[in-house]
């Protein structure tokens, strides 16, 4: 049994919770003063959650992801924020006041949403960033950036790299990919560094496509991370998703390939797991919802801090924090317990 902190599922609160092995799976027992006990199974798996180890020496989880706008140009049936079109962008100065609050260390930034690239401004946004002394990441559709033009002037501006959420042809269609496409391609010609490529799972049929893309790609990005969905935001009532069979289906793919399946020393943890896949690095991902969080899983980084008046932590807390009080409108009746902070 192992002591930890989760998060009520109906008020939100951080409350004392265990982790246990039971029926050759891995629970978290929780309970909250006001709501009782609850238990979720978090893996499936206990031999595969036994052997994950978490070698925060092997990887830089450092950076920081704010958020610029709640606007898109799509409508991604498993994004945590669900976008809002008519909400006006925060300017310039608050978000360059939020950056100036964060620890004086040399982690980049990355500019999130929705979608950054709907701020018209965006370009300015990432030169003042830049006089900070920041390297400046955009995660983003890579729809805007289909258009050469736009993708020099961010590239212009400072944007040191980009993250570009491609995804499956079923997720958003065929014409939405091709556009993808296009985008991945003028970052190549304009040797426009590209951090990541993101996939988000609609179903795990859709494993064997991705796979064969990213071996197409080659090294075009850094890093290729593959994620089942998750209860989040806009999320269509997604079942349990475990770690380890996304783990497990992506590696039987690799061996009908006979691929090189190399497993590397990384942050590995209960929600993502590094491999590199002929010489490729993947980070496969699967976060948490309410219901099943581990804190203790999550002192780590990407930092954020989504929600006003919350202080820098893990990227999926706070994530899940906004879910509560921006998607449903919740009050956070609690503070968040000092060791999941980002400290300098």
């Amino acid at each position: 049994m192992k002591q930890t902190t989760s998060l009520c599922e109906k008020c939100y609160k951080h409350i004392p919770s265990q982790v246990i092995e039971r029926d050759r799976g891995i629970w978290i027992l929780k309970d909250c003063p006001e709501h009782g006990h609850t238990e979720y199974m978090i893996e499936r798996d206990a031999v595969f959650y036994n052997s994950l180890i978490n070698d925060k020496q092997a990887y830089d989880t450092g950076g920081y992801v704010i958020e610029v706008t709640d606007r898109c140009n799509l409508t991604c049936p498993h994004c945590y924020q669900e976008p809002d079109n008519s909400k006006k962008d925060k300017s310039i100065e608050s978000i360059l006041a939020q950056i100036k609050s964060f620890p004086r260390d040399n982690y980049s930034i990355t500019l999130a949403g929705a979608e950054p690239t709907m701020r018209k401004d965006l370009c300015e946004l990432i030169l003042q960033i830049r006089q900070l002394g920041r390297q400046v990441n955009i995660l983003t559709n890579g729809l805007k950036l289909s258009d050469i033009d736009y993708a020099s002037k961010l590239q212009a501006s400072g944007c040191d790299f980009v993250t570009i959420g491609l995804n499956h042809p079923d997720y958003q269609g065929v014409a939405v990919h091709k556009k993808q496409l296009t985008a991945i391609n003028n970052c190549i010609q304009l040797n426009f560094k590209i951090k990541n490529i993101n996939y988000t799972l609609a179903n795990l049929e859709q494993i064997p496509f991705i796979l064969a893309e990213i071996q197409n790609f080659g090294n075009t990005a850094e890093e290729y991370r593959i994620r089942g969905g998750a209860n989040i935001g806009r999320s269509p009532n997604e079942p349990p998703s475990y770690l380890s069979t996304l783990v497990y289906r992506i590696h039987k793919e690799v061996t009908a390939n006979k691929w090189i399946w190399n497993k590397v020393k990384a942050d590995d943890n209960l929600y993502h797991y590094m491999v590199e896949i002929n010489g490729l690095s993947h980070r496969i991902i699967q976060w948490a919802d309410v219901t099943t969080v581990d804190l203790n899983e999550l002192q780590c980084g990407p930092w954020g801090s989504f929600v006003p008046n919350t202080p820098l932590t893990n990227l999926m807390h706070q994530v899940i924090l906004r879910d509560a009080a921006i998607n449903k409108g919740m009050a956070l009746l609690d503070s968040v317990p000092l060791k999941f902070y980002k400290h300098d």
